[in-house]
């Protein structure tokens, strides 16, 4: 856990290996499971929501971590976090979120009041939790999820949009690597009107930041049959929401880039996001591909004024 006198100084813990790595999440106190059997993860669950299949899963960090006993099931909690990824049996990426610091969170951290006024769809759990008086955020609340990360890109998914199924925006889903081990990158989703742009111009081993992330989970329903009171089973899938990346500063990644984002830098310069293609198959640009000829490319550019480039069209 955080000490007291880093508390003070944001910079003592939100980064990581040099790079920047720090969440923050508040809510309610949710489906408490501290006390694991042996060989399982802790977690506890931190609730925003009416729907329970969007509870945001807090991982306790080690062994002798605990979760101070004031802070019970409906309770207020706020907790800061560190970023992490893991790459399930299935092939699924998800995103795992390490508590560093439990603490009480103020009005304004909580979640917008309007987040409970939404209906969950049918065949999602509830419960007749409501907040109390007082508790619920401000309206335009955005303090309650926030998540922020830069590292080096490690693997590119471009789902193109299908109108067939309702799709109004693309999905593009980046791995941002932060260490050597690329089955520990964190999986960033983007789907909103820049995706389309976006995906023809971000390669591997570019530098990125995110800095208007938000923790949340995937549902995906496993297609059996619905339990009792029309409960459909599901899959979860925690990931990062980001909606504009940007590029990557001195003040995100400390220090010389690792050696390992040098090969990224590489692999990237050669082999660029594949071009849209028709369908709803999506176009992988994978990390661990063997790095070819490496000259030009790169129109006597860098891999940073290249991203910088298409950031600044993108907004401009």
């Amino acid at each position: 856990m955080i000490s007291m006198d880093a508390k003070q100084y944001v910079d003592a813990y939100q980064f990581q290996n040099g790079m920047l790595n720090v969440a923050w999440v508040a809510g309610f106190m949710c489906r408490t499971a501290e006390k694991a059997p042996a060989g399982e993860e802790r977690a506890i669950h931190v609730r925003q929501t009416q729907n329970l299949n969007h509870t945001l899963p807090i991982h306790l960090r080690n062994h002798t971590d605990r979760v101070p006993p004031r802070f019970k099931d409906g309770e207020k909690v706020k907790c800061t976090c560190r970023i992490t990824g893991r790459k399930l049996e299935n092939g699924e990426r998800i995103a795992v979120l390490e508590c560093m610091d439990f603490d009480v969170p103020t009005i304004m951290d909580m979640p917008p009041d309007a987040a409970w006024d939404l209906k969950p769809p049918p065949g999602a759990p509830t419960d007749d939790f409501e907040p109390k008086s007082g508790d619920k955020g401000p309206r335009f609340s955005r303090r309650s999820n926030v998540a922020k990360i830069a590292g080096f890109i490690c693997g590119i998914v471009y789902h193109p949009a299908d109108p067939a199924k309702g799709d109004q925006y693309s999905t593009l889903q980046i791995l941002i690597a932060q260490k050597g081990d690329l089955d520990l990158a964190v999986p960033v989703r983007m789907r909103n009107k820049h995706v389309e742009a976006m995906h023809k111009v971000l390669r591997i081993g570019m530098p990125i930041l995110i800095n208007d992330g938000e923790f949340r989970v995937r549902v995906k329903e496993t297609g059996e049959p619905a339990g009792e009171g029309g409960i459909k089973p599901v899959m979860r899938y925690p990931y990062i929401e980001a909606f504009m990346p940007k590029q990557a500063g001195q003040d995100d990644i400390l220090g010389d880039p690792p050696a390992w984002a040098f090969t990224l830098a590489q692999q990237g310069r050669v082999r660029k996001t594949p071009p849209k293609v028709e369908g709803s198959t999506p176009v992988q640009a994978r990390a661990h591909e063997p790095v070819a000829d490496v000259q030009s490319q790169t129109n006597g550019k860098s891999i940073d004024a290249d991203l910088a480039d298409a950031v600044n069209s993108l907004v401009s």
